[in-house]
């Protein structure tokens, strides 16, 4: 066995023995190829200064050495990135929203001036009859992000069972759609 593959969350790993790659390399190409790629297991217990510091010798000799944390980290990074990306277009959803709610409760107020000259003859306030819009345009928000939120995670769960079904279904106890 030359190699083993390994389906994980960033693609399918080979992890090879490097002798046996070596050797089939030489038969091939009639030369010395030189290692193409090593993976080293490392003692745990390693303090970080002296790892970092193995990671540099290895540098110096013109290799790429990466750890899993390093690797982590520049995933981390683009899962932030695009985290940021999708907070921008929510914000702008949430201010198109706001202003479908002012827009819904100023044709409400147009279309019911009848309504608020006849509350006001018959004694109401400017702030009770303000009152009522106020607790309409609460309602209209409350209930819309209800019913958001429901529509939302359903459509997530189902998401995630058809990307777990088919996509996804090497990886398992991986969900495309998290709601903490």
């Amino acid at each position: 066995i030359t190699g083993v593959l390994v389906n994980s969350l960033t693609g399918s790993l080979i992890r090879v023995n490097v002798i046996e790659l070596e050797r089939q390399a030489k038969l091939q190409l009639k030369s010395d190829p030189g290692a193409y790629a090593l993976v080293a297991l490392t003692d745990p217990k390693l303090e970080e200064s002296k790892f970092e510091k193995v990671k540099a010798d290895i540098r110096e000799k013109g290799y790429s050495a990466t750890s899993v944390d390093d690797q982590l980290n520049q995933l981390n990074t683009i899962i932030d990135t695009i985290q940021s990306v999708l907070n921008g277009f929510a914000i702008i959803v949430l201010i198109a929203a706001g202003i479908g709610i002012i827009n819904t409760l100023l044709m409400a107020v147009y279309e019911r001036t009848r309504e608020i000259g006849l509350m006001k003859a018959l004694g109401m306030k400017s702030g009770e009859v303000f009152s009522i819009f106020a607790l309409e345009a609460a309602l209209l928000g409350f209930w819309g992000g209800i019913l958001g939120i429901l529509a939302g995670v359903g459509i997530g769960y189902l998401v995630n069972i058809l990307a777990s079904a088919t996509l996804l279904k090497d990886l398992q106890g991986f969900n495309l759609m998290a709601f903490p």
